[in-house]
């Protein structure tokens, strides 16, 4: 599970993309194309892909938070 860092609106064209709002819980579900900026999430409704460098892995304590 990772934290969005900063907010992250797609274009609408784009449906493959996932919006993230800074705080967002997400849980990434595929790291293929991290290479390429990019991972695939899962935010408890929808599944898309997330710049890398928008989120960052929750620290152990904030797991079940």
């Amino acid at each position: 599970m990772v934290k969005a860092l900063y907010d992250y609106t797609p274009n609408p064209t784009h449906r493959n993309l996932l919006p993230l709002s800074a705080g967002d819980k997400v849980i990434i579900l595929d790291r293929n194309g991290e290479e390429h900026g990019w991972v695939k999430a899962y935010n408890g409704t929808k599944i898309g892909y997330v710049p890398i460098g928008f989120v960052s892995a929750l620290e152990e304590s904030q797991d079940s938070s």
